[in-house]
């Protein structure tokens, strides 16, 4: 009898952790999405006073070839610290939020290498081949953007969250294959277009990640029953 007992006990105990792990909120990937979104915006305000630099200075000038050799650096140790130090701080029950932080962590560190060697790898030169070849870059860095979103939405099984991300690709797509560019600046009298492809790539690293995060904080609320006691948002 005491055996049955004793058995019966860790078999509620079993139970109770098992609950514990899949009602632990989802707030790890949120606030890694919302604090990537504030290093992105950081990177591309950096990014416009480095164009600021180039305009006065010129290209072959001292402090634009020094903000030229920090720039690019700064993304991705902001990931790398981004991703290290919430990995480490921040304890997750929640094996499907752990999970997709991890994959958007790995995602956004892999690509933003492989993008550095892309270009790195890329001739100097004005041919149509190597216009093709750097237009064709910025895949690497939205590609991911698009598996992590469908990742995400698959794996919390949110049907609307599939939906936008679906959306955001097909109109991606369309823009990135047509070329359609927008007139950015005028330089020595050149004038300076930008892809548009390339203006919703960095839309969606902003603006996109930010509003991600708040979605996936808000899905958590409703989801695990923190601040609301309703339906899913997803349905």
């Amino acid at each position: 009898m005491d055996k049955k007992i004793k058995t019966a006990l860790e078999d509620i105990d079993l139970i109770k952790q098992i609950v514990t792990k899949t009602q632990h909120p989802f707030t790890l990937t949120p606030i890694f999405l919302i604090r990537s979104g504030i290093i992105n915006i950081i990177y591309i305000v950096l990014e416009q006073i480095g164009y600021y630099f180039r305009n006065i200075y010129g290209y072959t000038s001292n402090i634009y070839h020094f903000w030229g050799t920090l720039l690019p650096v700064f993304q991705l140790i902001g990931y790398v610290i981004l991703f290290l130090f919430l990995r480490e701080k921040h304890t997750c029950s929640n094996t499907t939020d752990k999970r997709i932080f991890e994959i958007w962590g790995i995602l956004f560190i892999g690509s933003d290498i492989l993008f550095k060697i892309y270009q790195i790898c890329i001739p100097a030169g004005n041919t149509p081949i190597l216009e093709i070849l750097y237009r064709c870059s910025e895949l690497i860095l939205t590609l991911p953007l698009m598996i992590g979103g469908i990742a995400t939405s698959i794996l919390i099984k949110d049907k609307f969250l599939w939906k936008i991300i679906s959306i955001f690709s097909f109109i991606y797509l369309i823009l990135f294959v047509r070329m359609k560019e927008f007139a950015y600046s005028i330089m020595n009298g050149i004038e300076i277009r930008l892809p548009l492809s390339n203006i919703l790539m960095k839309l969606f690293l902003t603006i996109g990640l930010l509003m991600l995060g708040f979605y996936l904080k808000k899905w958590s609320a409703v989801i695990y029953g923190n601040k609301h006691n309703t339906k899913s948002i997803s349905n």
